[in-house]
């Protein structure tokens, strides 16, 4: 009778371990972790292959018009027409304008201060209001477009608005300074400034708050704004600040938008990484903290 069992056991086990080992489409990532498990794909992307919407042989991660066929040589594009480019461009800023109505930022901000509250920010905290940097792309036939309203409803600008940032220093009992993810990659420190060049990357109720929030003055990086904690005077800056980082990738998967965002906290002690995952199909955030556990944000 025990060896029957034991055989039983063994079997048990030998499936088990072979189901986490296991490689259905061959293409090095176990099936356990593979999201696409019967088709191959790469590492970064969860097991799953790179998504071409329009067909043109041209993934969407390295296509500038991922939702019409075009042409290698113009980023996917379909012509070097300056004015059908500029078309499908605004066609595209208004389609995300419309999703980004959709969203329930509410919910996630209410999330974000939940998990801020948890945290023990041990000094003065640097709050990177977007991650965009600019990388000095060379000359194109087509110029550069500013759309104002991409700005206005940027996932950043929408989480990081007025009433989240008075609700964030009311939550968190330490100085905060607003700073620029693109002039601190830089080097520069990120600090807005009095008519800082930065204020590009933000929106106008975001702008207006920065420039009514007081000024402390620092030898190396001049007059910046802060956000001031009740009764309590800034003496001077932190050597090694906490830090709040957000940011965001959009990619399209078969038709459909997709918005993947992580929140990275970190202090002097500790690293804290939270992915969320929005599909404008389903209209959730999901908090993706794991591969094996996905939670709906209500």
């Amino acid at each position: 009778m025990k060896i029957k069992v034991s055989a039983v056991l063994f079997f048990i086990i030998s499936y088990f371990h072979a189901q986490e080992i296991k490689d259905t489409d061959n293409d090095g990532i176990t099936d356990k972790d593979d999201q696409c498990f019967e088709i191959a794909g790469p590492l970064e992307n969860n097991g799953c292959p790179w998504p071409d919407t329009d067909g043109d042989g041209i993934l969407d991660k390295d296509d500038a018009c991922p939702t019409v066929a075009g042409k290698p040589e113009l980023n996917g594009c379909p012509k070097d027409d300056c004015t059908d480019n500029i078309k499908l461009q605004k066609r595209n800023v208004e389609d995300f304008v419309l999703q980004q109505k959709e969203i329930n930022y509410q919910a996630l901000q209410k999330h974000f201060l939940q998990i801020l509250k948890k945290i023990n920010f041990n000094s003065e905290i640097l709050l990177f209001l977007n991650s965009n940097v600019l990388e000095g792309e060379g000359p194109s036939k087509c110029p550069g477009l500013d759309f104002p309203e991409y700005q206005e409803y940027s996932t950043s600008n929408l989480v990081w608005n007025e009433s989240m940032l008075n609700a964030l220093s009311k939550t968190l009992d330490k100085t905060i300074f607003p700073v620029s993810y693109n002039s601190w990659w830089w080097g520069n420190g990120g600090f807005y400034t009095e008519n800082s060049k930065e204020f590009r990357f933000l929106s106008k109720s975001q702008i207006n708050y920065i420039n009514n929030l007081p000024l402390f003055s620092d030898v190396k990086h001049g007059r910046i704004r802060y956000i001031r904690v009740k009764n309590k005077k800034l003496e001077g800056l932190s050597k090694d600040f906490n830090q709040i980082i957000f940011r965001q990738d959009r990619t399209i998967v078969n038709g459909s938008f997709q918005t993947e965002i992580e929140l990275t906290i970190s202090t002097k002690i500790e690293f804290h990484a939270y992915i969320f995952k929005y599909d404008f199909d389903k209209k959730n955030w999901l908090l993706t903290s794991d591969k094996s556990q996905i939670t709906t944000i209500k």
